[in-house]
């Protein structure tokens, strides 16, 4: 690939390295992104676009840097699309020719015109029938004039007009009296129909990001340690999989990747090392451990997982996720028997949390390992939290929705528990409601 500042002319699969690009052009998103290699990808999978973002490089953004890793000489990357193929092609393509919006009223338009047609017949018809009975002027003249009088009074040539100007003058006074700007001035006749609307929660009823609470990390004899301690007090393996376990890289001197991770990242204190030809790599104060393998965060399994070494050539293996699956993979010995209940009370406190396990490798077969393989039998370690704070305007924004008959649902992929902790407090149900939690398995 290119150097730095390179802006992308087609769509790319990157082959080995690591590239962080500004994608803000494409997405919107003002953070740098990271993409990773497609050698971290699960062998023998079929690349597909949609699935594989991580590590696909889109037309029409911009290289910030890249990182060589390893023994490759260089960042390299396939073309798997050009032109209106791209990512960026579909948008412009959908910009140009967007997709008509059709409302139900406007197909029954024509039904409506119809019937007033024949309704303007029929009273035509009628017109004549009376003539006829009164013995009137019935020449052709007068006639043609009754007939445009009836014609004219059923179907009202300003029809199509009044509809849109209609829309026109709602979209105005929307702006004037309530400062609304409706960009489809074509949905404000459809709006009285909304009874549905559903919400993301983090970034929409909540703020965007997440504070660093602390670690709950565990004693001797699968005993809880007392409280929520910082990253620090928890030390040993706790400090070292937060320090490790996730997807940070450095730009100058930010940091990017996911929110949590950085926030998870900079509690513990480390530096992170990422050099030219040579393994990433994160450093404490009497401690060094080089990142041989990552899996990336998995939407199946709900994890993500490193394999690292430390300076004495042990390696080991951490992996994070949602508490629950993260428990899955852990031996039972090593789980405390409330495991389960202290992760769901965190979450019910409004916390986002995370499990974290790990275990020692054969440093000789350590960096050819499967996923499955590092991801099992693993030994608990401690639980992660952090508090996603609620907006403060969101409670009364769901209030006014409630007021005008527009029933409000959440959406999200975080804990169940902390999802009913924030709708609880936005006022999307009751504080005193009883919520079922219902798990869907599929037939076999």
């Amino acid at each position: 690939m290119q150097g730095d500042e390179w802006k992308l002319p087609a769509d790319l699969l990157l082959l080995s390295g690591a590239v962080i690009v500004n994608e803000s052009g494409l997405t919107g998103e003002s953070m740098p992104v990271r993409k990773f290699s497609a050698a971290n990808a699960d062998a023998g999978e079929k690349y597909w676009p949609q699935k594989h973002k991580r590590h696909t490089l889109y037309a029409g953004t911009v290289v910030l840097q890249s990182i060589v890793e390893g023994d490759e000489p260089h960042v390299t990357a396939l073309v798997v699309a050009t032109g209106i193929d791209t990512g960026r092609g579909d948008l412009v393509a959908s910009i140009l020719y967007p997709v008509p919006i059709m409302f139900r009223y406007e197909e029954e338009l024509p039904i409506l015109m119809l019937v007033l047609i024949c309704e303007a017949a029929i009273a035509v018809g009628m017109v004549i029938v009376l003539l006829e009975a009164l013995d009137a002027d019935k020449t052709t003249p007068t006639l043609l004039g009754f007939a445009s009088c009836c014609v004219m009074q059923t179907v009202n040539p300003l029809l199509p007009v009044s509809l849109v100007a209609g829309n026109a003058a709602s979209a105005q006074r929307l702006i004037e009296n309530h400062g609304i700007n409706c960009a489809d001035p074509k949905r404000i006749a459809v709006a009285g129909k909304v009874r549905l609307s559903i919400f993301d929660k983090t970034g929409t009823i909540t703020k965007e990001g997440l504070d660093f609470t602390g670690v709950r990390a565990l004693g001797g004899a699968r005993a809880w340690r007392p409280g929520v301690i910082t990253a620090a007090d928890a030390g040993g393996d706790a400090l070292r999989g937060m320090a490790c376990c996730h997807a940070v890289s450095r730009l100058g001197e930010q940091l990017v990747g996911l929110a949590v991770e950085v926030e998870m990242f900079k509690a513990t204190g480390w530096a992170l090392e990422e050099r030219a030809g040579e393994l990433p790599a994160v450093r404490g104060a009497s401690d060094r451990l080089v990142l041989l393998k990552r899996f990336d965060f998995d939407h199946t399994s709900m994890t993500m997982s490193v394999v690292v070494q430390t300076e004495d050539g042990r390696a080991y293996a951490f992996c994070k996720g949602a508490p629950e699956k993260v428990g899955v993979k852990c031996t039972a010995s090593s789980l405390p028997a409330d495991y389960a209940d202290v992760a769901a009370a965190h979450a019910f406190e409004g916390c986002y949390v995370l499990g974290l396990a790990c275990k020692e490798l054969d440093a000789r077969t350590a960096g050819e390992l499967e996923r499955a393989q590092v991801e099992s039998d693993l030994t608990f370690v401690a639980l992660v939290l952090f508090r996603n704070e609620m907006k403060e305007d969101s409670p009364a924004a769901l209030a006014m929705l409630k007021a005008g008959g527009v029933r409000s649902v959440m959406a999200t992929g975080d804990n169940a528990q902390c999802a009913d902790y924030i709708a609880r407090k936005s006022g999307l149900i009751d504080p005193s409601a009883r919520v079922l939690l219902a798990r869907c398995e599929a037939k076999d």
